[in-house]
């Protein structure tokens, strides 16, 4: 898990604001672009394979409508695409809660449902295989014993599960932010301020932004737009902090099959699971409804 490190800006004077603010919207309207072309689930395999797209709009000649850069709308592309596969990871889980429960399945057939929305910890997702679910195509392996019949069936259920789950597809209806890459920004510091360096939609001109307090920034940024005030916000994401157990102590993860498991391995108090279970879903309905 990642966390967040957030640096606000002072107030920008007009130009600037104005420079952020197209910035921001033509980024939007990209991003929505991008939603809308690639959320149809004809282009789910892509999810597992974000460079390949790029690279194929590259080689196609792609240039953004809305007068991004080359390298801006490369980072569009990444983030919408990354927002797909949110969505569609958020309703995997709400099908396998579903097939959980059901009792019309066999177990044959519960263990092909689950083996299509598999994904491995290493390998990942095969989204291939998640897209078979849609456009009827029979995928199999050496492990799954359920005839074509059963499978189809399988597959007509899980179909009809997405469709109740998914819901809306994501869309981008404010310009709230954008984001940059390591080349299109440049940190420094004059005196007691740091300053930050935008790339804006024009090549070659950024837009200089003081910040209220001094931070070490590397990698991708996002640059969070507040209206109201005319400045922005510098999120960076990175990696917690960690520390080693001391004597006597020692990691814990909580669980719902158990009360928590300890960095050895060791379970505490697993007949518990059933009622931390209730509790989850509980949890989880009282959620959904808000």
């Amino acid at each position: 898990m990642q966390q967040t490190v957030k640096q606000k800006s002072l107030p920008l004077n007009k130009d600037k604001w104005a420079r952020i603010t197209e910035t921001a919207e033509a980024y939007a309207r990209q991003k929505n672009s991008f939603l809308v072309e690639y959320g149809h689930v004809k282009y789910l395999h892509y999810l597992g394979k974000k460079r390949k797209l790029r690279d194929e709009l590259v080689a196609a000649g792609f240039t953004s409508p809305f007068g991004l850069q080359a390298r801006q709308w490369k980072l569009v592309l990444d983030d919408a695409l990354f927002t797909l596969e949110r969505q569609w990871e958020a309703a995997i889980v709400g099908v396998k809660e579903r097939l959980y429960r059901h009792e019309g399945l066999s177990d044959e057939e519960k263990h092909y449902a689950f083996w299509l929305l598999y994904r491995d910890e290493k390998r990942g997702r095969d989204w291939k295989r998640l897209q078979a679910i849609f456009t009827h195509e029979d995928v199999v392996n050496q492990k799954i014993s359920l005839d074509s019949e059963g499978r189809a069936k399988v597959r007509n259920y899980l179909k009809r599960a997405f469709r109740r789950i998914l819901g809306t597809r994501p869309r981008v209806k404010k310009a709230r932010s954008f984001v940059v890459d390591q080349q299109m920004y440049r940190v420094f510091n004059t005196g007691k301020r740091q300053y930050i360096a935008v790339a804006t939609l024009t090549p070659g001109e950024r837009a200089v932004i003081p910040l209220t307090g001094i931070h070490a920034m590397r990698g991708n940024l996002r640059v969070v737009l507040f209206p109201d005030e005319q400045a922005v916000e510098i999120h960076l994401s990175r990696e917690p902090h960690t520390y080693s157990p001391g004597e006597g102590e020692a990691g814990i993860d909580l669980g719902v099959t158990e009360v928590f498991t300890d960095d050895t391995g060791r379970k505490y108090r697993p007949e518990y699971g059933e009622a931390l279970q209730e509790m989850s879903d509980h949890i989880l309905d009282n959620s959904r409804k808000r």
